[in-house]
């Protein structure tokens, strides 16, 4: 057993202040210290995606947490799905419950981020439910089960991004503070990005970084341009 001294103690009390201190973004938001609550799956929605009161009861549960707070993965398309129960941004039906949710988050005042996420190739309850599943480049895959992934469009990769941005403005709409654009667990950004699962020859493909990145880059500007017009923080 190690004993802490009262100058080991005050050590790592000095190292970890930072932490304590308020923090300002670049647009002028203030947050008081820099905890956040990240995301966590509770597959509380229902199968179509709506929140419910178990969503909105967790939140207001852990509001006081952390002065940022990050829900989990919202899916901005039917072929974007990556938990069964997880919530949906996928059209304005979704605003009513979403703005239920903003507001149990932010009740302590905390700012509250809607995460946007689209699985590509890993949209298993897609999977399930449509039997077919798409991403950047054409695969044969074994795992969940046997199954082909469909190569993207341009056409739909620029709808998709535009779902991106619609996903944006309905957050806005809900009184979300941001999104989060997410790039975890290998979901669609980071599948045009890898070398692996993508082998496209056009100027989303893998020839180079600028090639390999541009999705994720044209995803983020559709966002900007959606938060400028709506004259958001």
């Amino acid at each position: 057993m190690e004993v802490f001294s009262a100058n080991m103690t005050q050590q790592v009390t000095s190292k970890y202040q930072p932490l304590f201190l308020p923090i300002t973004f670049p647009n002028g938001i203030q947050l008081p210290n820099r905890f956040s609550l990240n995301p966590i799956t509770l597959n509380a929605s229902t199968s179509e995606g709506y929140v419910t009161d178990a969503d909105v009861a967790y939140a207001k549960r852990r509001a006081k947490s952390a002065p940022l707070q990050i829900t989990t993965a919202a899916y901005i398309e039917e072929y974007a799905q990556l938990f069964e129960y997880g919530p949906s941004v996928r059209n304005d039906t979704y605003i009513k419950g979403l703005s239920r949710l903003a507001k149990a988050m932010k009740a302590s005042g905390a700012k509250a981020i809607l995460q946007l996420t689209h699985a590509g190739r890993f949209a298993r309850i897609s999977l399930k439910d449509f039997g077919v599943v798409y991403g950047p480049s054409e695969m044969h895959l074994n795992s969940p089960v046997k199954h082909e992934v469909l190569a993207m469009s341009q056409r739909k990769i620029h709808h998709v991004i535009q779902q991106y941005a619609d996903a944006t403005r309905r957050a806005i709409k809900a009184g979300f503070d941001g999104v989060e654009i997410s790039n975890a667990q290998r979901l669609l950004p980071q599948q045009f990005f890898s070398k692996f699962s993508n082998q496209r020859t056009d100027e989303y493909g893998a020839q180079s970084i600028e090639n390999r990145a541009r999705f994720g880059v044209e995803v983020m500007q559709a966002v900007q341009r959606v938060v400028d017009e709506e004259h958001a923080d």
